[in-house]
């Protein structure tokens, strides 16, 4: 419920990381310092990780303002967004409607979904950093009996500069959050049988867990 909260007070804000908005002079030195770069490189490393969607489906969970939701779609795949945020969801349905593009968001929470349907990929992006270590075999379990392709996550590393201030910031939002270690990550993917291939993304990984081929 906390995170739920932050993300109902703070959905405008969040939209503005992706954008090229106006920012005080030290708003906007911290975000091209801490933000930008690794935003913008995990953007990169999911598109290099799904490479051609034309034609594929694509769930995107926790899809926030409908960044990664719309990029795909306007791709060619067919993209259901999923979010327990309803300000994030009228950003995002605001965000395709200014596109022109037809993505279809839901609210709800991703463990009670039972949409019944299977997807072609899986996005999990800036999802796991508000996700407790051990709940996340509940979520990679579902995950991996709904994906027939890659399941794509980012997660915060727990040893980067810009870890201490982020947890500190969050913090005070009274919202929680999470890091992980390499080992980790690559521990849940083995487990499900699905081996993680890491971008580095500076505080950030982007992580490919793909089905291990025969």
């Amino acid at each position: 419920m906390r995170v739920k909260e932050y993300f109902e007070k703070c959905a405008d804000r969040f939209d503005g990381f992706y954008k090229e908005e106006r920012r005080g002079a030290f708003q906007q030195a911290a975000h091209a310092v801490f933000r930008k770069p690794g935003l913008v490189r995990r953007f990169q490393a999911t598109v290099d990780f799904l490479g051609d969607v034309t034609g594929k489906t694509i769930l995107d969970v926790g899809c926030g303002s409908g960044i990664y939701s719309i990029y795909f779609a306007r791709q060619g795949a067919k993209v259901m967004g999923l979010d327990f945020s309803s300000s994030m969801l009228a950003l995002a349905r605001k965000n395709a409607a200014e596109e022109g593009c037809a993505v279809e968001f839901v609210p709800g929470d991703f463990l009670a979904f039972e949409e019944g349907r299977r997807f072609d990929h899986l996005l999990f992006i800036g999802v796991f950093d508000y996700v407790k270590p051990e709940d996340l075999p509940a979520y990679f379990e579902k995950a991996a009996g709904i994906a027939d392709g890659k399941i794509v996550a980012t997660f915060p590393r727990k040893y980067a500069p810009q870890s201490l201030i982020r947890y500190c910031w969050l913090r005070r939002q009274d919202c929680p959050v999470y890091f992980y270690t390499r080992k980790q990550v690559e521990s849940l993917g083995n487990r499900f049988d699905r081996p993680a291939r890491f971008r580095a993304c500076g505080p950030i990984w982007t992580v490919a867990f793909e089905k291990r081929t025969a």
